[in-house]
């Protein structure tokens, strides 16, 4: 289970969400953190999780969630 991001993760994180990233980039982020996640999982998680909610410490929670298989 994925718990937190790491310094550089939540600074890729930070980017993404700044500039308003679609899925595709925000899975390249997801396979650094989680590997395997294939992008079926991605986009089906992306389609239930508000990855781009106007609060910065929710959407992270709603990408953790994705990662760790909670749809």
């Amino acid at each position: 289970m994925i718990k937190s991001l790491t310094r550089s993760q939540s600074q890729y994180f930070r980017n993404l969400w700044e500039r308003n990233a679609n899925q595709y980039e925000f899975y390249e982020l997801a396979t650094e953190i989680r590997p395997g996640i294939t992008f079926r999982e991605f986009d089906r998680g992306w389609q239930w999780r508000t990855v781009l909610h106007p609060k910065i410490s929710v959407a992270k929670i709603e990408l953790l969630n994705i990662l760790n298989g909670c749809i």
